[in-house]
């Protein structure tokens, strides 16, 4: 009774180790490649929330294929916006202005989309 009791034991230790490695952040690091804006909605025609300074670490923690204010219409000139994190506030930034850790991650929110 012990001998399966310690197995018990020691199945419910390891799977709760492993279920803890399994829940990673849902996020990825990024830098800001320049002194960025950071809009309230992903779209340059929106409010500008605050600003972020070359350099800085943000956590980016989802994407917009297009800008809202585009109105869904494709065309070179048009980007889409990744969905930030910066000292606990919230916002969007244009892309090409992060240079991610990792190039070769996807951040959850645009490998759902993609």
């Amino acid at each position: 009774m012990k001998k399966i009791l310690s197995m018990v034991f020691v199945l419910m230790l390891v799977s709760s180790l492993w279920s803890t490695q399994a829940s990673a952040a849902s996020y990825d690091r990024a830098k800001t490649a320049k002194t960025v804006k950071v809009y309230v909605k992903a779209g340059t025609s929106y409010k500008v929330a605050y600003t972020v300074p070359k350099g800085k670490a943000v956590k980016v923690i989802g994407g917009v294929d297009v800008g809202w204010d585009q109105d869904r219409w494709y065309s070179p000139d048009q980007f889409g916006f990744y969905k930030i994190t910066y000292k606990n506030k919230k916002g969007y930034v244009a892309q090409g202005n992060l240079n991610f850790t990792s190039a070769y991650s996807w951040v959850p929110g645009v490998k759902a989309k993609a």
